[in-house]
């Protein structure tokens, strides 16, 4: 039988064989490709940046809390966003909780139209009670703004991987920032304690890895403030996390009593020189052109930003506009420390991605590097005030980007917008469907990314 089988394949019929599995396997991964992609729906949203956003469309803001005391000064940041009918707000608020006694990670979505007691968190009552507790606080911000719509959200793990959980429900609730805490809290004195490292991390992967821009929130009693009178300071630089941090700016100060002063730091013909630069460009001088040729682009771009803000902001007695030309960040460090600080608030722009004359090897002096440059020596002790501190960093993939028209409206992983998660187990919760009606876990060693 086995001769016969062998006689049957000819010279012939065995190449044949042979490239009819070398065409099948060739094709297996391109249509595999094409048919299922699971990743199409975010491929046409990519307006993850406040400057590329519509001025008259939906803002959607992930906000992130460890903790109750979080909450006040995150809620004043929302407010004093300006939602208003014609740009609203979609909030996300997610309730950070460190996971040690478990196998698996949980996500879960609360139900705000109900209520009774949770039987998810029911081993957990200290975190139960600060969910409620965080929960009712947004439930406030909805009821006093209808511009203002919340989903409050609950992720349990651990803060190995919690940056990934993170970045994960900010694609897939489309977002365009994220708003994290600053892993440092100010004690009573009015100093800034130690802060957990481990949340420093979190926050410092996130920057790295998150699909739209990014805000460190340093919060130094801005939630005790008058939401009726706010003053903000917004020092640009250079680059584009300066003109994400205006555009946030430019946004907040649509409050009729909203006042912004926007100071633009201008270097001097004598700072932006070759030699200047030659010192924090590693490489050799092709590095150094490069880094050249990128500012004189940003440079470029924050000219015609700005000039379009003047124009647009022309007469507007709550907006303050005022240049200073220094010659490098010495003088700019001074400048800082000698402004005015009658301020509630500084707005200022991470600037990672673009090397600045003005602030060219300040890094090398920072505390903190994910504040940048200029966000670190607001926040160091030597600087005389003790307002709050806003860091913008800009999604890095946001310029001529269109808004997804597939998906759910609100973005929710609840009602059908669960193509990310197809992964991921889901289960419908307790049968009193009150405090989490949907939550799903993970195993911590796999991860749910979308």
């Amino acid at each position: 039988m086995i001769v016969v089988v062998l006689q049957a394949f000819d010279n012939k019929m065995f190449t044949v064989m042979v490239v009819a599995m070398l065409v099948m396997t060739g094709m297996v991964t391109p249509l595999i490709n094409f048919v299922y992609q699971p990743r199409t729906r975010f491929m046409r949203y990519k307006n993850r940046s406040i400057e590329k956003s519509q001025a008259d469309g939906e803002l959607r803001i992930l906000t992130c809390l460890h903790q109750t005391r979080n909450v006040p000064g995150i809620i004043s940041l929302l407010e004093a966003s300006n939602p208003i009918p014609r740009s609203p707000l979609r909030v996300f608020a997610l309730h950070l909780v460190e996971l040690t006694d478990r196998a698996s990670a949980m996500l879960i979505i609360h139900n705000t139209q109900n209520s009774g007691p949770s039987t998810t968190l029911a081993n957990h009552r200290s975190t139960q009670a600060q969910s409620e507790q965080i929960i009712s606080a947004f439930e406030d911000l909805e009821q006093r703004n209808l511009a203002v719509s919340v989903q409050s959200l609950t992720v349990m793990s651990p803060y190995a991987t919690m940056d990934e959980d993170i970045c994960s429900i900010a694609e897939d609730k489309r977002v365009a920032l994220t708003i994290i805490p600053f892993h440092k809290q100010q004690t009573a004195d009015g100093q800034m304690e130690e802060g957990d490292a481990a949340v420093r991390r979190v926050n410092q992967n996130v920057l790295a890895n998150t699909s739209c821009s990014v805000a460190i929130f340093v919060d130094r009693g801005f939630g005790a403030l008058d939401y009726q009178d706010r003053r903000i300071c917004m020092l640009f630089f250079c680059g584009p996390d300066d003109r994400e941090a205006l555009s946030y700016s430019w946004r907040m100060v649509g409050h009729p009593t909203a006042m912004l002063a926007v100071i633009r730091f201008i270097p001097s013909e004598n700072a932006a020189d070759l030699e200047t630069l030659e010192e924090y460009v590693p490489g050799d001088s092709n590095g150094i052109l490069s880094a050249i040729s990128e500012y004189e682009k940003q440079k470029s771009l924050d000219d015609e930003f700005v000039e379009n803000f003047r124009i647009r902001t022309s007469g507007d007695e709550n907006i303050l506009y005022r240049e200073v030309v220094l010659n490098n960040g010495e003088e700019a460090v001074t400048a800082i420390r000698e402004m005015d600080h009658n301020y509630d608030l500084y707005v200022v722009g991470r600037g990672q991605k673009v090397l600045s004359p003005l602030t060219a090897g300040l890094n090398e002096w920072s505390d903190c590097p994910e504040l940048g440059a200029i966000g670190d020596i607001l926040v160091t002790s030597e600087f005389a005030s003790s307002a709050s501190v806003l860091v913008i960093q800009q999604f890095e993939g946001a310029a001529g980007l269109t808004v997804s028209e597939s998906g759910s409206s609100d973005g929710s992983l609840n009602g059908g917008d669960t193509k990310g998660f197809e992964h991921s187990n889901w289960r419908q919760a307790g049968e009193d469907g009150g405090f989490d009606p949907f939550v799903r876990s993970r195993g911590v060693q796999n991860g749910w990314h979308a």
